[in-house]
């Protein structure tokens, strides 16, 4: 196999490689969880807090 032949391959192999890995990220998040649509809203009497505030506690 050629040099130039072997470049072809690493670099298809590093091309497949990754489109698997970025496939499979992708089907992972592509499921929300309730925390993703709906953030916890953190209510208070204090004037600094707003009442839909999403920081987390």
């Amino acid at each position: 196999m050629s040099t130039l032949a072997l470049g072809f391959a690493v670099e298809g192999g590093i091309l497949v490689i990754s489109t698997i890995i970025t496939l499979v990220l992708v089907h992972r998040h592509k499921l929300f969880r309730m925390r993703d649509l709906h953030p916890p809203m953190i209510t208070s009497t204090s004037t600094a807090d707003f009442a839909f505030s999403v920081r987390p506690r």
